[in-house]
Parts: structure tokens; C-alpha cells; sequence
């Protein structure tokens, strides 16, 4: 198959990362802009599970350890598994959590089509919580 149009790779990776955003702004458009919308939303008490709603601006933050060696750990197992941004912002996201004092229990979808490094990140997650003991 020959492309249409010629392109330098960093290009085409230009391409792919914008056309990747617009996706995730499209999953996002329905998520509450802020905190306050999310208090409309209305919930069952009586269910097993509790489900947390958070703004989108949680997926987007860039997440630091409140203690430097956690955070110190974060970063140098992002670095030795080599996690692109969409990895390194689930792995965050987990370690982040575990990494407070007493944190509630986390149950957390990690999805993606073949190919998009879900093993890695479980790789990394197992490296960061053994390097914690």
C-alpha cells in the first residue's frame, strides 16, 4: 500500500497524537466542566458499589507524591518502563493514590485497543508497589 501523501514520521506522529486528543475530548464532552455539576448528579444509596464522578481536569492533572521518595519512585519507574503519556497518566493516577496516607480502596478500568501497552502499565504498577514493599 502506498500512502497518499508523503510525510516525515515526526509528522505522522504529529498527526496520530492530535487525531488521539480529539478522540479523548470527544469521550470527555460529557464529563461535568467542574466539581459543582457534579453534585446534580444523582446516585442509588443502596447500591454494592460506590462510583466516585470526577471533572475531567483529573485526567489531564499532572499527579505529585506529597512524599518525595514516592514521588522519586513514580519517576524513575515511568523512565525504566519507558510509558508513553496515555500509560504514565494511568500509572500516575494509581500510584498517586496508593501513595497517600490511608487511601480508600481503588478500582480503576484500564482499557485500550491491542497494541496500546496495557501490560506495561501493570508491569510498571507491579515494579512501583514491590520497589514499596
Amino acid at each position: 500500500m502506498v500512502p497518499t501523501q508523503l510525510q516525515s514520521g515526526k509528522d505522522w506522529t504529529a498527526i496520530v497524537q492530535r487525531k488521539q486528543q480529539e478522540l479523548i475530548d470527544e469521550r470527555c464532552k460529557n464529563i461535568p466542566d467542574n466539581i459543582d455539576a457534579i453534585h446534580q448528579t444523582s446516585y442509588n444509596p443502596e447500591s454494592l458499589a460506590e462510583v466516585k464522578i470526577v471533572d475531567k481536569t483529573y485526567f489531564t492533572a499532572k499527579f505529585k507524591a506529597k512524599v518525595e521518595k514516592d514521588q522519586n519512585i513514580i519517576d524513575i519507574t515511568v523512565t525504566d518502563f519507558s510509558l508513553n503519556n496515555e500509560q504514565e497518566r494511568s500509572f500516575c493516577i494509581i500510584t498517586n493514590h496508593a501513595s497517600t496516607e490511608k487511601p480508600e480502596q481503588l478500582i480503576m478500568y484500564i482499557g485500550g485497543m491491542a497494541g496500546t501497552g496495557k501490560p506495561q502499565v501493570i508491569k510498571a504498577l507491579t515494579a512501583f508497589f514491590e520497589h514499596r514493599n
